[in-house]
């Protein structure tokens, strides 16, 4: 188990850098973030994907519009506006 975590963390780490880069190859994997079980790594994945502003990352970003927690609803929402204003 604690391999797999450490994977996970190793993914974040390489989704977020490429996002924060502008590399339009980490849409996909901070989409797959967006299903994390832990809130704080959706609203990462919400971030890099609000600035990368790809059409790409809205459908995951709607699907988080219904998630438990009011801050990825809300951080989905703004980022879903800051992509669709783009």
């Amino acid at each position: 188990m604690a391999l797999a975590r450490e994977d996970q963390a190793e993914s974040w780490r390489a989704a977020v850098g490429l996002a924060q880069i502008g590399d339009p190859r980490a849409v996909e994997p901070n989409v797959r973030l967006l299903r994390a079980r832990e809130w704080s790594v959706k609203l990462q994945a919400i971030h890099a994907l609000a600035s990368l502003r790809s059409a790409a990352g809205i459908p995951g970003l709607r699907e988080r519009l219904r998630d438990r927690t009011p801050a990825v609803r809300e951080a989905a929402a703004r980022a879903i506006a800051e992509i669709e204003g783009a």
